[in-house]
């Protein structure tokens, strides 16, 4: 097959330190299986925020992978912001022209969101006579609303609009759902306005240990550089990790963890929080730590050194507020954590942390008290602590593993282009 891939924002593999997202996961497992690949690429880089080529271009990087990079000529910081509306706008109609310059596809797999270029790709779908599958992994256009203040509510009420017509023509257009949890299939189904059908499917987000190993190379090195940012593996016998965006859905669930933490200190010493990372609200969660000193803020840390502290890590942390897409879905974090056998402790109670109560390998808190007795009670059993870790491995390699999902995914791709050949010729 010839697959086209749309995805404007995720690494590609010319990036360095590239480590794949959905798109590059799926382009690879489809590779592998002697199918070529073209991906729809912005040009900008969206994890630094600089230009690739600073203009539009076709990239070959091997025999069947290939990508065609777009420049609108617009940047911008936030995601939420007039400068990408423009962006996506630019880039759209770029896209739409070039497109049909181009060897069909025999398939489109397009990211939702946005919604735009789904209604785009399904302009394409049919442009071309081949299969549409729409791949819903946020819940646009409705929770757009939760992102946006001031005026920015105002022109988020009136994008949404256009949003949902955009998506509704869409998803009348594709043969296929998939949806990266049932929440997020249902969400498509619904602006079908038709039932479930044999090719609405669900593949979760996955996760690729090799693109972020647990590393015990450098050992002295390693550890001399986490000592000078407070982290002693000698002097701490617990590490609690924790590494992301330090944003505001952090921030909003981040109160239960300062309290807990507090009451830690004297019940064990020994224990230490790191959180890696940055984002618009890190200098307001470090502050709600100020009067504690089992805590510490090292920053962005490249995936040797955080490979290093996951494997010395006891159990990691997952403080995202109870909205509705985190509560349905699973992060990229939750399986990075899992992959490692780390035992997650998890304010979300939708279905990641119901997923880490009936699999036994981690908890559910609802308040500061709950975390502090769990902690305790964690910390203080070593047979628990190796059965969990020993859970927390297997589920992600039954359930989550990139080579196990994405190996489906493509499996699935084939099925629904064999099915629209098929149909073709009755």
């Amino acid at each position: 097959m010839n697959v086209w891939l749309v995805k404007l924002e995720e690494p590609v593999p010319q990036d360095s330190n590239y480590r794949p997202y959905r798109m590059g996961m799926l382009e690879s497992a489809l590779v592998a299986r002697g199918h070529r690949v073209l991906r729809w690429c912005s040009d900008l880089n969206h994890l630094t925020g600089e230009a690739r080529y600073g203009h539009s271009t076709s990239v070959t990087y091997t025999e069947n992978q290939c990508y065609e990079f777009i420049s609108s000529g617009v940047t911008y910081k936030s995601p939420i912001s007039i400068g990408r509306v423009i962006d996506n706008f630019l880039v759209k109609l770029k896209i739409k022209n070039k497109a049909k310059s181009l060897v069909a596809p025999d398939l489109i797999v397009c990211s939702m969101p946005t919604p735009a270029l789904c209604k785009l790709s399904a302009q394409l779908s049919s442009h071309f006579s081949v299969p549409l599958v729409l791949d819903c992994r946020d819940y646009w256009p409705e929770i757009i609303y939760s992102e946006a203040k001031g005026w920015k509510l105002l022109a988020a009420y009136m994008l949404a609009f256009k949003m949902r017509r955009d998506l509704r023509y869409a998803c009348k257009q594709a043969h296929s759902f998939v949806g990266i949890t049932d929440f997020f299939t249902g969400h498509l189904l619904k602006y079908s306005g038709r039932s479930a059908g044999r090719f609405d499917k669900v593949f979760p987000l996955g996760f690729s240990p090799a693109s972020s190993p647990d590393s015990e190379a450098d050992t002295e090195t390693m550890r001399a550089f986490w000592a000078e940012r407070g982290v002693s593996l000698a002097e701490h016998e617990f590490i609690f990790y924790f590494a992301g965006r330090l944003n505001s859905t952090v921030y909003n669930a981040i109160q239960p963890v300062v309290d807990a933490l507090k009451m830690l200190e004297q019940a064990l010493p020994k224990a230490l929080f790191v959180f890696c990372g940055s984002g618009s609200h890190a200098t307001s969660i470090q502050n709600t730590f100020s009067d504690s000193t089992n805590v510490v803020f090292p920053g962005e840390m490249d995936s040797c050194a955080l490979g290093y502290l996951r494997a010395h890590s006891t159990a990691a942390l997952q403080p995202v507020e109870r909205r509705i897409d985190y509560q349905n879905s699973y992060s990229n974090k939750f399986f990075e954590y899992l992959s490692s056998g780390l035992p997650i402790f998890s304010w979300l109670d939708g279905i990641s942390g119901q997923k880490l109560v009936s699999e036994q390998c981690g908890f559910i808190y609802n308040d500061a008290e709950a975390l502090t007795a769990q902690i305790i009670r964690f910390c203080g059993d070593k047979g628990l602590r190796v059965e969990m870790s020993r859970r927390a491995k297997a589920l992600f390699n039954d359930e989550f593993d990139a080579g196990v999902v994405y190996e489906g995914y493509a499996k699935h791709l084939e099925a629904v282009y064999a099915d629209s050949k098929a149909e073709s010729y009755v």
